[in-house]
């Protein structure tokens, strides 16, 4: 048991054990005994394998103006929302971004499915509204954790990564995925000078494979606009550059 109680200590395997059934809230973190970080997850409609890094769809439902007025206290609201499955956003945040109450942000326990073009979404008991809802100026937005329904990176850069696959994952299945530590990662070498050595070097997401991370060498043009894209760790390894190979890591995700 861990010294926090919200923090699992993951014996060593228990990061590539896989589940069919849910059994943490998701982004629940784990630690093994070395010390790496992992954060509890569901894949999406895709199999993962191990050493890729991994995105989430990041569109929210949004209602601008909501059109039901709640009390302070309040941990059940109604919420327009179309074709919303129950529990969509099941371990999500509700965000109040514009109005009154602006800036707070609520764990959702759970939501109903759509009903004339509305959901009801329940916070926990403890964490109700702390700002009254008002019905001429109260915006909010849903979104689903970041850990719900991953994929693996795609080749444009844009997606923020936060995981690594340390297993084969069927999809639809709930996983551990890490995001810090030491960790075997694909590395994207594509283009660069043969012999080229990969001591601490820092890494970005990938253009050309997906998933993978991408070693930033001498600046020029190119590497200034990856510079835009985010970092995913640094390698620890130094041996020559192979494209599309797997490499031992250090990442740093969340």
């Amino acid at each position: 048991m861990s010294a926090y109680p919200n923090v699992v200590s993951l014996s060593p395997g228990m990061e590539k054990v896989t589940n069919s059934a849910k059994k943490h809230v998701l982004g629940t973190m784990g630690v093994t005994d070395d010390g790496r970080v992992f954060r509890y997850a569901l894949n999406g409609a895709t199999a993962l394998a191990p050493g890729h890094f991994l995105t989430f769809i990041t569109t929210p439902t949004n209602e601008q103006s909501v059109t039901v007025a709640h009390a302070i206290g309040t941990f059940a609201v109604t919420v327009t929302a179309a074709g919303i499955s129950k529990d969509d956003f099941r371990d999500g945040y509700l965000v109040v971004t514009a109005g009154t109450g602006i800036g707070e942000m609520y764990l959702i326990k759970g939501n109903s499915a759509t009903a004339s073009s509305v959901i009801v979404v329940d916070l926990y008991r403890n964490d109700k509204l702390l700002t009254a809802w008002v019905t001429a100026d109260t915006d909010v937005d849903l979104f689903q954790n970041p850990w719900n329904g991953l994929v693996v990176c795609p080749t444009d850069g844009q997606q923020l990564a936060v995981g690594l696959a340390v297993a084969t994952v069927a999809a639809s299945e709930f996983c551990w995925v890490q995001v810090k530590g030491v960790a075997p990662v694909f590395i994207d070498a594509n283009g660069q000078a043969v012999g080229l050595e990969l001591d601490e070097k820092n890494l970005r997401q990938s253009l050309n494979h997906a998933g993978q991370a991408f070693v930033d060498t001498a600046p020029d043009a190119t590497k200034i606009l990856a510079g835009y894209r985010q970092v995913l760790g640094y390698l620890i390894t130094e041996e020559d550059v192979v494209d599309n190979e797997i490499e031992l890591c250090m990442i740093d995700l969340t």
